[in-house]
């Protein structure tokens, strides 16, 4: 609002013509208060020179207004953006997270540990369930996304493709071990995360049935 507003006053320009009309106007008027002196008093002449001022911030500032008022009643308001914003559901189990889904979801029969706690998370773009133990964890996920990596930033000095039952799978990690088993089926993408650097064996292993 400041930055339209100084736009505006920065256009106006008092011309000499309008200040020496509005000059004229008050010596007029002084005249008329002092007909019977010949001279105007010093006190006079700095009233009347501020009267002077004010009437010319006054016709400013009058036209400063009248055209912020017509460019903020032309200015057409912003367009409203709604965000929908999906949360992620826990679920009780993986016939449940398929269904909050709506598709099926495999997840992990071969685990390297023994799991004593599994969860399942249904997201707006798909299935997350986290396999876990005192000392480990284990994450799969199927997503729609094809190439995602489900959060997963990490950067890994190691990268082998292998063939996993007709399946091209990637493997990520570094040098103790492989982290992460990326791989796609042309409509879904998935994903198994592991903590703990594992070997190529123990990680294939987990994918498929």
């Amino acid at each position: 609002m400041k930055n339209r507003y100084g736009q505006i006053m920065d256009r106006v320009e008092v011309t000499p013509e309008m200040r020496d009309r509005i000059l004229s106007n008050i010596q007029d008027q002084a005249g008329r208060e002092t007909s019977h002196s010949k001279t105007v008093p010093f006190a006079n002449r700095r009233k009347y020179g501020s009267i002077a001022a004010a009437v010319v911030l006054a016709v400013v500032g009058a036209f400063a207004v009248e055209n912020f008022t017509k460019i903020s009643q032309t200015t057409e308001p912003p367009e409203k953006v709604e965000l929908t914003v999906t949360a992620p559901v826990e679920t009780a189990s993986l016939e449940e997270l398929a269904k909050n889904v709506g598709f099926d979801v495999e997840g992990i029969h071969k685990l390297p540990f023994e799991a004593s706690q599994v969860t399942y998370m249904a997201y707006s773009d798909g299935a997350e369930i986290t396999y876990r133990n005192d000392s480990q964890q284990v994450i799969y996920s199927k997503n729609t996304e094809i190439g995602g990596n489900n959060g997963h930033y990490e950067t890994y000095s190691v990268e082998k493709t292998v063939n996993v039952d007709g399946i091209k799978v990637t493997l990520k990690g570094n040098d103790t071990g492989y982290q992460i088993a990326s791989w796609d089926d042309g409509t879904y993408g998935y994903m198994i995360y592991s903590d703990t650097p594992l070997d190529e064996q123990q990680l294939t292993a987990m994918i498929g049935k």
